[in-house]
């Protein structure tokens, strides 16, 4: 029966492959039916074969005896006769000889010698056919059940199923469609696992190399078509029914159908060549990873997962893992590592605000911004040490290396070089008539001459640009006083612990006195160089401006560096760009036009602090002083709102004025206060830096 149904299968496929057809959806299952039942009938047979071990001896004697009744009568005939030719003499042979073949055990022998008897037998023709084809009959049942392991191989062989895995996936989607079907997955892995002895035999790679290939091809068309599909559906049962109360669209059974994926889970594990396939702990490790990483995500969802894991238990018998994961955490920031590594990303990507000393993140994707402060410094030195602070030093100092090139480029192109010669000249020669401060007039002046030599493609000038050169120097000079005010406060937390600093008691002094084991002394020496550390930081610190001014200022200060010297005489029209700059960045806190970029921008102190620290490099202070620049802003816009407001009484006396002249001075007045705010603020800023 196999072997037939096997060579009605691999005709119907040579015949529809001569022809030229491709096979229909529905003929799929019928064909994928013929190799389950190759395979039902094999695995019947190992069930039963202890059964038929017991009764084949019994089976052989039957018919060894009706063989005999047969031949009995052939050979009397040939006794009795008087006349012997040869051929009687061999034909009469060959009747003994048949008679003692079925005498004893049916072997492949006998039974060869036995049809060599029948041979010789058939040629008389008084021997009737209908006897003739009982005989062979008969040993043809003799044949197989002597040789029933060996029939048994050969009839339920499936390796040429090997040439027509494209109905695989169409099978095991019909699995997936059908789950009362799983249990003939069984037999359909038996026989794709037939074809692996004769890959034993390949000689152009490797069989190891060659199985292996074919063990993760089958797998993964079984991940694709049945496995991955039934873990969606499972985890989509599950979150349906844990959000019942909620308002989702009902499912009609009859006309979605309803399948019963419990049995599907339920199926047994079954062997394919070197792995054990289970799909009830595929299943489980599937959701087991994926609550676990959206509880993770999302930790306030960790009772709607822990009530889906107990209905996967109920209505699956899945017995998931608890993800142990803890009902809060401790925000600890971003790291001062990843900072460290990204310090140019960094810089341009904050703003710092000097007085909280915070840094606030420029623009976001999502609905919140990311800060860094001093607690998150200190949890990253609680995290990797104290030594990561002077890591974080030399990496700013790299950073302010290259910052520094481009800066000194600036300032020595003959734009900018002749222009600052112009104004320090002009301001030597007419100081005493301006009252020893510099005008409004020439930095406004200076800034548009600035303009007139280029803008980058979104408005930006060349001052612009250095303005956001020196506003990262000034980030990254923050960033260094974040992390030392960060290692204080580490510091400082880990001090509170030892009660008097002035009188720290020596571990291993006391534990060499009470004589114990040298593992002790030396975890006490260890100890005592810890707490002196931690007394030495807290006492003394580590003021890393001073290292990184005295670093860069003998070069700064270098005659070979003289056009820097002119740097002071920029900071007028620079201090006019930035104010510029923070009020309209202000402004789109508000009103933010549509496809443009929203800004989030209050503050920006990185600007003053690095004014300041590139006037200490320079050591030009006193001549930035000189200039009196804050005090001409003052003067010039408390003149000019002073002849705003004569104009604003005369209109609430009732003078007769026009309207527009009016409208024009409340909105310069409302414009020059803001404007005198933020000069104010930015001259407080870097008073403070």
């Amino acid at each position: 029966l196999a072997y037939e149904i096997g060579a009605l299968f691999k005709q119907y496929l040579y015949m529809n492959s001569y022809l030229g057809n491709p096979i229909k959806g529905s003929r799929v299952r019928p064909l994928c039916q013929c190799i389950e039942m190759i395979k039902s009938i094999q695995f019947t047979f190992h069930r039963k074969m202890a059964m038929v071990g017991e009764n084949i001896a019994y089976m052989i004697q039957k018919i060894q005896f009706e063989l005999q009744k047969a031949f009995f009568p052939i050979k009397d005939k040939l006794e009795s006769t008087n006349k012997f030719s040869h051929q009687r003499l061999d034909t009469l042979a060959a009747a003994t000889l048949a008679m003692q073949m079925l005498s004893g055990c049916a072997t492949h022998d006998r039974r060869l010698i036995l049809r060599l008897c029948m041979n010789v037998l058939f040629q008389l023709t008084s021997i009737k056919e209908e006897r003739i084809d009982f005989i062979k009959a008969q040993v043809r049942e003799l044949d197989v059940i002597s040789s029933i392991e060996g029939a048994l191989k050969f009839g339920t062989d499936c390796s040429f199923f090997y040439w027509s895995r494209t109905l695989i996936p169409p099978y095991f989607k019909d699995i997936f469609d059908n789950p009362d079907q799983v249990q003939k997955l069984q037999y359909m892995f038996a026989a794709l696992q037939d074809p692996v002895p004769l890959f034993k035999s390949v000689s152009h790679v490797p069989p190891a190399i060659y199985i292996d290939m074919y063990d993760k091809e089958i797998f993964g068309i079984l991940e694709d078509q049945l496995l991955r599909p039934l873990c969606s559906a499972i985890e989509v049962d599950l979150r349906l029914h844990v959000h019942y109360h909620l308002e989702i669209a009902e499912r009609d059974p009859f006309r979605q159908g309803v399948k019963d994926l419990a049995a599907l889970v339920a199926a047994k594990p079954f062997n394919f060549i070197s792995r054990s396939i289970n799909i009830k702990d595929y299943v489980r490790l599937f959701l087991d990873e994926t609550f676990y990483n959206l509880t993770c995500v999302a930790l306030f969802d960790w009772k709607t997962y822990s009530q889906m894991r107990n209905l996967a238990q109920e209505k699956y018998g899945i017995e998931m893992e608890e993800v142990h994961l803890p009902g809060q955490t401790l925000e600890q920031g971003v790291d001062v590592l990843e900072i460290m590594r990204n310090i140019h990303v960094f810089v341009a990507d904050y703003y710092y605000n000097l007085n909280t000393q915070v840094f606030i993140e420029r623009n976001s994707d999502g609905k919140f911004l990311n800060t860094v402060n001093t607690t998150h410094v200190a949890n990253s030195l609680r995290t990797h040490g104290a030594g990561i602070m002077n890591t974080t030093v030399n990496f700013t100092f790299q950073f302010l290396q290259r910052k520094f090139v481009v800066f000194s480029q600036f300032l020595y192109d003959d734009h900018i070089k002749a222009r600052l010669y112009k104004e320090m000249r002009y301001y030597k020669e007419t100081r005493d008539e301006l009252d020893m401060k510099y005008p409004w007039d020439r930095a406004q002046a200076f800034n548009q001459d600035i303009r007139k030599l280029g803008v980058a493609d979104d408005g930006s000038s060349y001052l612009d640009a250095f303005r956001i050169l020196i506003t990262e120097i000034g980030n990254a000079m923050g960033y260094v006083r974040m992390v030392r005010s960060g290692g204080l406060n580490y510091t400082s937390n880990a001090i509170k612990f030892i009660p008097d600093l002035r009188n720290v008691p020596k571990f291993v002094e006391e534990v060499s006195s009470e004589l114990l084991p040298l593992p002790t002394q030396n975890a006490a020496k260890n100890l005592d160089k810890a707490v002196e550390g931690l007394c030495k930081n807290f006492a003394e610190g580590t003021d890393y401006f001073k290292m990184l001014v005295a670093a860069f200022a003998p070069e700064f200060r270098n005659e070979n560096n003289g056009h820097l010297k002119n740097f002071y005489m920029i900071i007028p029209a620079m201090t006019i760009n930035f104010v510029n700059y923070l009020i309209s960045t202000k402004d789109k806190l508000f009103t933010t036009r549509k496809g443009q970029k929203p800004s989030y921008c209050f503050c920006d102190d990185g600007f003053a602090i690095g004014i300041a620290y590139i006037l200490r490099l320079l050591d030009q202070n006193v001549e930035f002083d000189s200039l009196h620049w804050f005090d001409s802003i003052k003067e010039k816009f408390s003149k000019e709102n002073q002849k705003l407001d004569q104009l604003v009484e005369l209109e609430k006396r009732g003078a007769k004025r026009a309207s527009k002249e009016q409208q024009t001075a409340q909105l310069t007045l409302k414009k020059n206060k803001l404007y005198l705010t933020e000069f104010e603020l930015l001259e407080y800023s870097l008073s403070g830096a």
